[in-house]
């Protein structure tokens, strides 16, 4: 792959269908529905092959990305983070073109929906077990029945309980992140009960890759919300949620530079591609990605030994063994395994398949500065084009 010039986020495209068939098949076997979640590849072409696997509803991590999607022929969303107070007009000409629901974590938040919502559509509470992102603590029984509450009577109704559960990503084992998942199950089906009679039809809602790719038997809940398992990463084998095979894509860097006497070379592929996430290894050395070697159909295993270490701006240094040393040559082209795929992806924007065939993602900051009034006045166009051949 000499002809790269810049780094390049390459696809496999046969590894991420065999990642949404198995998690289709894990669904469906376990009575639930997959709403996948779209912010890890963001590319309408990408979702394209969800659609082939039956996907008919999906999860978004922002209006603009829904708005990107509903424009693409999805048409059942939902934006799984806090909803904006200040959003409430954008929310409101989505949901007249689409079935769409939001989450929120605050009475003020509910009740300016209840006031100002002038289209309907479903809104979630969102719940915190353990996570410490955002969400209501599920421990705050009253304050969730004041929200809930808040919402009654309006054009935007209770429509569920949402929760995420990001504590996976700090356990050890499998068996913590099957212990995660059953108490988080446990804590929406007991929230339900206690909210009586206005939660009677609640949706349950839950989703993390980890624990979605590891649990046999998702029932308990009526829907899950994986997104990274479309691609995986390092991170998700480290917590055992894949094989090192199930890794969708990796980042095509050029080398820049090669230095025997430190035992590094550098590429073309930085904090700016990779982004700053890391695994620590045993002997204490951070990893920002994994090194293998590009071929005809793809790439092959790691090799061992070889990561990249550091990353500033455009820079990545790859610590590796003394005979690949001897065989990098500067202009030369290598793959990293990143470890968080979905910041990848977004730093990146694009991806290729083994073929050249291009999925670029969503444009970004749409809705930045008057970027919302363009879009309630039909100014905005969200579509980019996608080269199939």
């Amino acid at each position: 792959m000499k002809q790269l010039i810049a780094p390049t986020l390459i696809v496999d495209e046969r590894r991420a269908r065999a990642n949404i068939g198995r998690m289709t098949e894990r669904a469906l076997g376990s009575g639930v529905l997959l709403r996948p979640h779209f912010k890890t590849h963001q590319s309408a072409g990408v979702g394209e092959w969800f659609r082939d696997e039956g996907v008919r509803a999906i999860t978004v991590s922002s209006l603009e990305m829904g708005a990107y999607f509903a424009d693409h022929g999805w048409d059942d969303i939902t934006a799984a983070f806090p909803l904006n107070p200040g959003a409430i007009d954008v929310a409101s000409h989505l949901a007249r073109r689409i079935t769409l629901s939001v989450a929120v974590d605050s009475v003020e938040t509910a009740e300016a929906v209840s006031r100002r919502a002038t289209a309907p559509f479903g809104v979630f509470v969102e719940i915190d077990y353990g996570a410490g992102r955002t969400g209501v603590h599920a421990s705050a029984v009253s304050t969730i029945e004041a929200i809930v509450a808040a919402l009654a009577g309006g054009l935007a109704p209770f429509r569920g309980l949402l929760l995420y559960s990001g504590d996976t990503y700090r356990t050890t084992s499998r068996s913590e992140i099957i212990s995660i998942f059953r108490r988080d199950v446990a804590e929406l089906r007991g929230l339900k009960e206690a909210l009586g009679d206005p939660a009677s039809e609640a949706v349950l809602s839950i989703g993390d890759t980890p624990s979605c790719s590891i649990v046999e038997d998702l029932g308990g809940v009526d829907e899950i919300r994986p997104g990274n398992f479309v691609f995986y990463d390092l991170m998700q084998e480290r917590l055992g949620a894949c094989r090192f095979d199930d890794i969708a894509v990796v980042l095509a860097c050029p080398v820049v530079g090669v230095y025997p006497e430190r035992g590094e070379f550098a590429v073309h592929g930085g904090a700016v591609h990779l982004a700053a996430d890391h695994l620590t290894y045993e002997e204490g050395e951070r990893g920002y990605g994994d090194v293998v070697e590009l071929t005809a159909d793809g790439w092959g295993e790691r090799v061992p030994g070889a990561r990249v270490v550091r990353v500033s701006q455009e820079h990545g240094i790859v610590a590796c063994p003394a005979d690949l040393l001897e065989r990098i040559r500067p202009g030369d082209v290598v793959g990293v395994v990143p470890v968080h795929s979905c910041h990848t992806a977004n730093a990146m924007g694009v991806v290729f398949d083994l073929e050249g065939r291009r999925y670029p993602q969503k444009p970004k900051n749409v809705l930045a500065g008057d970027g919302a009034a363009r879009y309630l006045r039909g100014d905005v166009s969200w579509s980019t084009p996608f080269d199939e051949g």
